[in-house]
C-alpha cells in the first residue's frame, strides 16, 4: 500500500499496527510518526481522521512505553482526542509497565543484585513522576510508586546508603501512609 501511495496515512498505519504486533517497535514508532505526520497535515480533521489519529497517538505511545521511552509515550497519550480512550490507554500501558519495572527489580533483589534493581525501581520512580506532573496520577499508580520507593530504600539498606534508604522510605510512607511497614 504505501508503494502505491506513500502519502496515505493508511498504509503507514496499518504496517505499523503489523510491526507492533510482532514486537518490532522501533519500526513501528517510525510508520506511526509518518502516518501522524500525514494525517496532521491535511487541511481538515474531520471525525474519521480524529479517529485514526487517536489510533495512531495510542499506537506510538504503546510502541514508546514498550521500549522503556515512558515521558515520549505519556506524551503521546496525552494527544489523544478522546477521554475515554486516554484513560484506557493510561490504565493499560501505565500499569504493565510500572509492573513490568517492579518484576524485573524484584528478580534482582531476590538475587541479592541490589545494584542491578536500582535502575529499574528509579525508572519506575521517573514515570510515575511524569503522571504526577501531567495530572494524570491514580490511586494504583501512587501504590505501585510507593512500592517502588520502598524496594528502592531497601536496596539502599542493603548497599548500607541509609541516607538515600530513609529519603525513599519516607517518601514511601507519604505517597501511601496505609502502607507504612
Amino acid at each position: 500500500a504505501i508503494e502505491a501511495n506513500d502519502s496515505h496515512f493508511a498504509g503507514y498505519h496499518g504496517r505499523a499496527a503489523s510491526h507492533l504486533l510482532l514486537a518490532d517497535f522501533a519500526n513501528a514508532e517510525k510508520d506511526y510518526r509518518q502516518a501522524l505526520q500525514l494525517l496532521q497535515s491535511e487541511s481538515s480533521v474531520g471525525e474519521a481522521s480524529s479517529s485514526a489519529l487517536d489510533s495512531c497517538w495510542m499506537g506510538l505511545a504503546e510502541s514508546l512505553i514498550e521500549t522503556k521511552q515512558y515521558d515520549k509515550g505519556l506524551d503521546a497519550l496525552c494527544s489523544l482526542n478522546d477521554a475515554a480512550t486516554r484513560q484506557q490507554g493510561l490504565d493499560t500501558f501505565v500499569v504493565d509497565a510500572l509492573d513490568s519495572e517492579l518484576s524485573c527489580a524484584q528478580v534482582a533483589i531476590d538475587a541479592d543484585e541490589f545494584s542491578d534493581a536500582l535502575p529499574l525501581l528509579t525508572r519506575a520512580i521517573h514515570f510515575e513522576s511524569g503522571l504526577v506532573s501531567r495530572k494524570l496520577t491514580r490511586k494504583g499508580y501512587k501504590r505501585r510508586s510507593s512500592l517502588a520507593l520502598q524496594r528502592r530504600g531497601q536496596c539502599y539498606l542493603e548497599m548500607e546508603d541509609t541516607d538515600l534508604a530513609l529519603a525513599d522510605l519516607r517518601q514511601a510512607c507519604r505517597l501511601d501512609p496505609g502502607n507504612a511497614e
